[in-house]
């Protein structure tokens, strides 16, 4: 019975090690791609992308912000057309358990809820469609 007991928890082992592995590598082969892209900074995003859409830029540069802290992404290395179920996607199945993209969506709902309304995220496929439809439930700052 020794020996049944050694080689399970051998297998235990060798299963969980390989699961951590694959958890870890998979965490930096994301940032890794992300890695190469030349930084933006939050002006020239809002400059290049929605200068002529008629949201407010403080407001616009506060969701690229906290967008890109859920997604765990520095957010000058984001860009607009990132979509959700390819730049952004769970590379696999253990990213997937830990997938930032879930916290961007309770983010998303309750800045809704925040100002009353339910936000529709359904069809939403690129990060400047949930921040266009997050800047457009806020009030506009007074000035």
């Amino acid at each position: 019975m020794l020996p049944g007991v050694i080689a399970l928890a051998a297998a235990i082992g060798f299963g969980l090690t390989a699961a951590v592995w694959t958890f870890i590598a998979s965490k930096r082969k994301r940032h890794a791609e992300f890695a190469v892209r030349e930084p933006l900074g939050a002006e020239e995003i809002f400059a290049t992308y929605y200068a002529d859409s008629g949201l407010d830029k403080s407001v616009v540069i506060r969701l690229w912000n906290e967008c890109a802290a859920k997604l765990k992404i520095q957010p000058e290395k984001l860009r607009p057309t990132d979509r959700f179920k390819e730049e952004l996607a769970a590379s696999n199945f253990w990213a997937s358990l830990d997938d930032p993209r879930d916290d961007l969506t309770r983010y998303a709902i309750g800045e809704g809820k925040r100002f009353g309304v339910t936000i529709d995220l359904t069809g939403t496929k690129t990060l400047d469609e949930l921040i266009r439809k997050l800047a457009a439930v806020e009030p506009r700052p007074s000035t």
